[in-house]
């Protein structure tokens, strides 16, 4: 619910779109479960840990890139 308030706020407010905010929210909820399910499992069984913070900033990048509104030039 949290990343649903956060997206709705940001679309009402005109800061980003985001056409399908419980999808999106679920996508960036899911990828942060993925990232703490490997480190505890197979990164641990592998010895190839994922790094938190390489991970958090390309998920933030990733995240933010998605919700960019359109620019009239097309870009």
């Amino acid at each position: 619910e949290l990343f649903c308030a956060i997206l709705r706020e940001g679309v009402a407010s005109g800061e980003f779109v985001c056409p399908d905010v419980e999808t999106y929210a679920h996508f960036l909820f899911g990828s942060l479960d993925h990232l703490l399910t490997w480190n505890a499992t197979m990164g641990r069984m592998l010895g190839r840990m994922s790094d938190e913070e390489a991970y958090l900033a390309i998920w933030t990048r990733a995240g933010l890139a998605g919700l960019r509104p359109e620019r009239a030039d097309g870009e």
